[in-house]
């Protein structure tokens, strides 16, 4: 698993930091997924989310993991 963080984790966890965005980002559109699962935890602010094959976006809100 790739990673860019250089902690050492626990054999055997199943997941690790890939990583961590704080900036604005463009709506992007991932015809063929993404090279990792991902887990996404909201701190602070929002974003808008929607899933391929959806037409409605969701907001999503401080302390919410996806």
């Amino acid at each position: 698993m790739r990673s860019n963080s250089s902690h050492q984790f626990e054999e055997g966890l199943p997941f690790a930091v890939y990583t961590v965005g704080t900036e604005m980002q463009a709506s992007i559109t991932r015809l063929e997924g993404f090279s990792a699962n991902q887990l996404f935890l909201t701190f602070s602010g929002k974003g808008k989310l929607r899933l391929l094959g959806q037409d409605k976006w969701d907001i999503i809100n401080p302390g919410t993991l996806l």
